[in-house]
């Protein structure tokens, strides 16, 4: 590759030359000539003699003294020259070498190698998003276990096992209306801590109406019997509720990707649980229980 720094084969007394400098660089197995423009004029230059000649090929720039004062225009005028074809790219590294250090860092530069410091300022993880497929697994498995949990609170609590189904439907309701608010993404984590959550919910049913059935043995008053069962039930719940919670809280800030979307969708969970278990499953059980106080084997 030989290289006119200047652009001088533009100039007219050397035109006629051209011909002959490419033979010549063809018998020493040079195949390629590249004319350097130093500025906007030079450039346009090289890119006309690189479009005269097959083997001639340009560049593009700015002098190192004129440097400071290129202007936005200037350096837009520069990016119109290179989108031809025929202009390539071209460096050099100047200083003061031995013929020895030069041949190690071309050495260097061909190998890939040179070295350089790597300062780590932050890392993250980031999961990949779901795929339909996994996306449909996933709800399918949800609805499978949340159909068996309804078809278990049927036959294990009969009318309270509706009211507890009902619950369970509205708590889910709430658990994706507060997920959609925060525009959290759907993950095979996330899936797993909403069905999570449909287990937990019942288990809170499933302890209140046993302690429920407890207190009536002993209480003959209907309405008290579901009360104390409801209240005396409350801590052993809650304690339970609050370790989850601890839990979530753990995974979110020491897990990264996938996790994070689990401890969000169980930390949610826990929430609309207790809320759906003691305001709304409270309130549907309250007037059901008003309303056939006199009726045996209300549970």
């Amino acid at each position: 590759m030989l290289t006119d720094t200047h652009c001088h084969l533009y100039y007219q007394d050397l035109r006629n030359d051209i011909p002959v400098v490419l033979n010549r660089a063809a018998k020493l197995g040079v195949n390629r000539f590249i004319c350097v423009g130093t500025n906007i004029q030079d450039s346009r230059k090289c890119l006309e003699l690189a479009n005269a000649h097959e083997k001639i090929y340009a560049t593009a720039g700015v002098h190192p003294h004129d440097a400071k004062d290129t202007s936005k225009d200037y350096l837009d005028q520069i990016c119109d020259l290179l989108k031809s074809d025929k202009m390539i790219a071209a460096g050099q590294i100047s200083g003061g070498f031995t013929f020895q250090s030069a041949t190690d860092l071309a050495l260097l530069l061909r190998s890939g190698a040179l070295p350089a410091p790597l300062n780590i300022i932050e890392e993250r993880t980031v999961g990949p998003d779901l795929g339909q497929d996994s996306i449909d697994s996933g709800i399918f498995a949800l609805i499978i276990g949340f159909i068996l949990v309804i078809i278990f609170m049927l036959i294990k609590y009969k009318i309270f096992g509706i009211i507890a189904n009902i619950t369970l439907i509205l708590n889910l309701f709430l658990l994706v209306g507060i997920l959609t608010l925060f525009e959290a993404t759907l993950t095979l984590p996330g899936i797993a801590g909403i069905i999570l959550t449909v287990g937990m919910a019942v288990d809170a049913n499933v302890l209140i109406f046993e302690r429920i059935k407890e207190e009536i043995k002993f209480e003959k008053n209907q309405i008290v019997a579901f009360d104390s069962g409801y209240i005396r039930s409350k801590s052993a719940i809650i304690d339970a509720n609050i370790t989850t919670l601890i839990a979530a809280i753990i995974l979110f800030f020491l897990g990264s990707g996938p996790i994070k979307g689990f401890s969000v969708t169980l930390g949610v969970g826990i929430f609309t649980t207790l809320f759906s278990v003691y305001f709304i499953a409270r309130l549907l059980t309250s007037i059901y229980v008003v309303k056939n106080k006199n009726k045996e084997n209300l549970i």
